[in-house]
């Protein structure tokens, strides 16, 4: 029978990590909204965008033909590291690799979920909340645009107003995310003659998956928050924008190294019968502009 001593000490197989990354993607709110991941590897990627657009002009019958811009930047993104050690008792360890793997699967999706939205949307640190900002990869929530949640008339009319914004930087207003505390305020919503603005009825189960038109995601890190309770809630209820100007990938290969003799925080995994599994992998990111992106915010954070 296999056993989680029985990892290969280079990494998971490729079909596992495939599937993991799959997982991660299918939670995370940022990869819900900005579309498929570019390839990555574990140096630096560079990737074209466009600065300039071409335009056309009328022309005189025989006239000289005028000429367009045509223009494409390039920029990097710097892959990070992340890594975390955990453990477990050789009890476990010893237990059939299957239902291993699905607990790996499960639990490491989350974790690069949750780790790729709060980088992305906070340039924060989920483990301990703190900021980071890897080769000046920038992050969602640093947008100047900002509008108070309960400014205006109504709830549609917050959202359009943070909609303006964007179209007024000349971006697409492709998407919306957030926080699941603010799925109360989107369902009890009124229009002026006190009719339900979004559901005909109070209905919890609706996945609510549009709004105005356009695709909407959920998820707690959208407000800040990870499961640790050190990440904590920044008052932004919502994030809307343009997801187009977010590119980010993880690298193919995810490694889980287990040790029975090492020593962890010290404490010996021999002496007490455990195994330690170092599980690391690699990601990056990139938001190209800041300013194509609106925060909803309610005011003072939740304690």
């Amino acid at each position: 029978m296999a056993t989680l001593a029985d990892l290969p000490s280079e990494g998971l197989p490729r079909e596992l990590v495939s599937l993991i990354n799959k997982a991660a993607q299918d939670q995370s709110v940022v990869a819900r909204l900005a579309g498929d991941p570019i390839p990555m590897g574990d140096g630096e990627t560079s990737f074209l965008y466009s600065t300039a657009e071409p335009e056309v002009q009328p022309v005189a019958e025989a006239g000289r033909k005028p000429v367009s811009e045509l223009g494409y930047g390039v920029r990097s993104i710097t892959p990070q590291k992340f890594a975390t050690i955990v453990t477990v008792s050789e009890e476990f360890a010893r237990a059939n690799i299957d239902g291993v793997y699905d607990r790996i699967v499960s639990q490491l999706s989350a974790a690069a979920a949750r780790g790729l939205d709060l980088a992305v949307l906070h340039g924060r640190n989920a483990a301990t909340g703190e900021s980071f900002n890897v080769g000046n990869s920038g992050f969602v929530a640093n947008t100047t645009n900002e509008v108070e949640l309960g400014t205006n008339e109504d709830t549609t009319a917050d959202l359009l107003a943070g909609y303006e914004m964007v179209a007024a930087g000349e971006h697409d207003f492709d998407g919306f995310a957030f926080d699941p505390q603010f799925r109360p305020v989107l369902i009890t919503a009124r229009d002026a003659a006190g009719n339900p603005t979004y559901q005909s009825s109070i209905n919890l189960a609706a996945g609510m998956d549009t709004l105005l038109g356009l695709p909407v995601a959920y998820g707690r890190t959208v407000s800040g928050r990870s499961r640790n309770a050190l990440a904590t809630d920044t008052g932004i209820r919502g994030i809307g924008g343009d997801w187009s100007q977010v590119r980010y990938g993880f690298a193919d290969r995810i490694r889980i190294k287990a040790s029975d003799t090492a020593t962890v925080d010290g404490v010996s995994m021999f002496q007490t019968n455990q195994i330690a599994l170092l599980v690391e992998f690699t990601m990056g990111w990139i938001v190209l502009d800041e300013d194509a992106f609106v925060k909803y915010v309610a005011g003072t954070p939740a304690s």
